[in-house]
């Protein structure tokens, strides 16, 4: 059985781990195995597209938040009687 308490294994399993990512990303950055593109301006579009769908994901938020809270005062009263 061994000496080294779990703890410990579980300690240099994770920082080993780390240091082969590491080792790894400055190997790929060294030889240049990725091509990483200039990020590209969002067009006029894309931008209303992105808008509109922020706009609805927060109308049906709080619509759900609406509700989520009416169903919970109703529990409550139910609860108080």
């Amino acid at each position: 059985m061994s000496s080294i308490n779990p703890e410990l294994i579980v300690i240099i399993a994770i920082f080993g781990a780390g240091a082969a990512v590491t080792i790894g990303f400055v190997v790929a950055r060294m030889f240049g195995f990725t091509e990483e593109p200039g990020i590209q301006p969002i067009g006029q579009e894309q931008n209303l597209y992105m808008r509109q769908v922020r706009t609805r994901n927060h109308a049906q938020m709080y619509w759900q938040s609406v509700e989520a809270a009416r169903v919970s005062r109703a529990e409550t009263e139910q609860t108080n009687l």
